[in-house]
């Protein structure tokens, strides 16, 4: 799951890292590993550790973008270069498996008496038809986080932290009496991920209450506590008690909140505790479970990774023995809990490194209650920029319209996790070249208001995600598109337009306007330029466009889709006007400030 606080954090850390790691001897056939680079800060450290006591079997580490592994994974799959060792974001698993991509470890991983003490929720995860198919790798969950301090002067006990969900609202009054600057909680209101990661484990703390559906027959959103702690939330917007930023706030800024020693409690994941001691090493601050609406309601969300191999891997034994490795006391209490992670063993919960610190080991007893959603299509539902979910979470809580808004996630889960949407087969190879470009959407979201110009918005200046077309070497793929996109208009001098009925699709040309948002697909071979927005003037207008084109790739060929903005202001789709509040149906079912970009492959031809 994505968690952008953490992960852009410790992305820059990450590749620094990765490029430490032990050399590889050149006369050794090594191991290569892929894992999201999002998930990535405690994997260099084992690959280092396994490297310099295993140099005859060295493995190498390779960063995917956590929201390219599946589309970049496919095109790998068809060009027959997968790697040796494959870490998955656990909530993928589902998907893998049904495909047919991962290698069935039932039986090699038999004889392991660590596999039964590792963290449940994974092993369920990586279990398919009664088959195994992964072990833990990276475990991580969700908890609370509370400032003592603030409990304290609000006249709370430091060390009696919430037991409910309006216990949670109750101490959030308490705690905002203490100043204009003083909040009692904070959630990024715009993280998809970061809130299915701490407000989805509060409904389902509740017995008997699903989230997502384990199956086209399956209800989501069942159960009482769904709207109750939605309402719980919904109280806090409107009584003030949780910051005005928290709505636009795609998760950049949630630790850095709590850092400041202006909040009383947020929700977040168990190595937020390492970063708030180091950041803000003099704030008291203590953790617990994150509680449901009733007394001894309480769970979590089992996070991180599965360590997989592919079905097709080269050197599949020899990946099985890093998996049985990962699972032994020394690398689980010497480079897990020695640096604060958390171990795939729950036996190892109580350790001598967590001893020192009660929070790090009411981190890992989460592990214990969490729970993980078995389901398929997890992204789309869920942790999509677009989903149901966050739509559902954003309705309910800023607008108020609680039922309104399950009632129409409930129904667009049901038709998500019924379209058997699942990632191509392997026997397709032409639609797995083009799976880059499958279910495609980038979302320029609007960072802060500008009041100067109320039509728009603050916005990150560039957006790009790049992955590499699959397909047969040599061969040239005409690749038919459905795009569908809300734009503010640009202007290209220049190029050709391939189809007069769409004049805002050209292949080639200058931008002339560049204080405007461009968006473009850029194709390395053959070398070409895209662009999707193009208008002979520009204004203060939202179009919405849909329409088909069609473009040339070559396997092998490295794709750039973009969006890239002269200035730090865009026009806002969320804004209201005869132009704007516009929805891409089916996909951006409420309006969404900024603007936003989707795909869909039509078809693929090899010439």
């Amino acid at each position: 799951m994505k968690l952008p606080t953490l992960s852009r954090m410790a992305r820059g850390a990450t590749f620094a890292a990765v490029a430490l790691l032990a050399p590889v001897s050149a006369s050794a056939e090594g191991l290569i590993l892929w894992m999201r680079d999002n998930g990535a800060a405690l994997a260099p450290r084992v690959i280092d550790h396994w490297n310099a006591t295993h140099p005859a079997d060295p493995i190498t580490l390779t960063l995917i973008p956590h929201e390219r592994m599946m589309p970049t994974f496919a095109s790998a799959l068809a060009a027959g270069k997968v790697p040796d060792l494959l870490s998955l974001d656990l909530i993928l698993t589902p998907d893998f498996m049904k495909a047919g991509y991962l290698k069935d470890i039932t039986e090699p991983m038999a004889g392991n008496p660590n596999v039964r003490k590792v963290v449940q929720a994974h092993i369920d995860l990586a279990t398919y038809q009664k088959r195994l198919y992964g072990v833990p790798f990276t475990p991580d969950d969700s908890v609370l986080l509370y400032n003592k301090t603030l409990f304290k002067a609000a006249g709370l006990d430091p060390e009696k932290p919430p037991a409910t969900s309006g216990e949670i609202v109750s101490a959030a009054r308490k705690i905002r009496a203490l100043g204009p600057d003083v909040y009692g909680f904070y959630f990024s209101g715009s993280c998809p991920g970061c809130n299915i990661f701490t407000i989805a484990p509060q409904m389902w703390a509740a017995r008997g209450t699903v989230v997502l559906p384990a199956g086209c027959d399956a209800e989501p959103l069942k159960g009482e506590s769904i709207k109750q702690v939605l309402q719980d939330y919904r109280t806090m917007w409107t009584e003030g008690l949780i910051p005005e930023s928290a709505k636009a706030d795609p998760g950049d800024h949630a630790t850095a909140v709590f850092r400041s020693g202006k909040i009383g409690m947020q929700a977040g994941a168990n190595y937020a505790v390492a970063l708030v001691k180091e950041k803000a090493p003099n704030l008291d601050f203590g953790v617990a479970f994150l509680p449901g609406p009733s007394q001894g309601e309480v769970s979590s969300f089992a996070g991180g990774d599965v360590l997989t191999i592919p079905a097709t891997a080269k050197h599949a034994a020899k990946a099985l023995e890093f998996l049985n490795w990962l699972l032994t006391d020394e690398p689980q209490l010497e480079l897990y809990a020695k640096s604060g992670n958390l171990p795939s063993r729950t036996d190892l919960t109580k350790n001598k490194y967590f001893a020192a610190d009660p929070r790090l080991t009411k981190t890992a007893e989460a592990l214990a209650i969490a729970q993980t959603p078995w389901t398929f299509h997890f992204n789309d539902m869920s942790n999509d920029s677009a989903s149901p979910w966050i739509t559902m979470v954003k309705t309910a809580i800023f607008e108020g319209d609680i039922d309104g808004a399950i009632a129409r996630a409930k129904t667009r889960m049901k038709q998500i996790q019924c379209a058997e949407a699942a990632p191509p087969q392997r026997s397709d190879e032409v639609a797995q070249a083009a799976a880059g470009f499958d279910k495609f959407f980038m979302h320029d979201e609007c960072t802060a208001q500008y009041p100067p110009q109320p039509d728009t918005c603050l916005h990150e200046r560039l957006h790009e995600i790049s992955f590499t077309f699959g397909g047969k070497a040599g061969t040239v793929y005409d690749v038919t598109l459905r795009i569908r996109g809300i734009f503010e208009p640009t202007t290209i001098a220049g190029g050709e337009t391939p189809d007069p009925k769409h004049p805002y699709f050209k292949a080639g040309g200058d931008v002339s306007t560049p204080d405007w948002s461009r968006w473009e697909i850029e194709v390395s071979e053959p070398r070409r330029t895209y662009w999707l927005n193009h208008y002979p003037s520009v204004g203060h207008t939202i179009y919405k466009e849909d329409f088909e084109a069609t473009l040339a790739a070559a396997a092998g060929a490295t794709i750039v889709i973009r969006v890239t903005d002269g200035n730090d202001r865009q026009i806002d789709n969320g804004k209201t006007g005869p132009d704007r509040q516009q929805i891409i149906a089916g996909v951006v079912d409420q309006p969404h400030p900024g603007q936003m970009l989707r795909l869909d492959v039509v078809r693929v031809r090899a010439r």
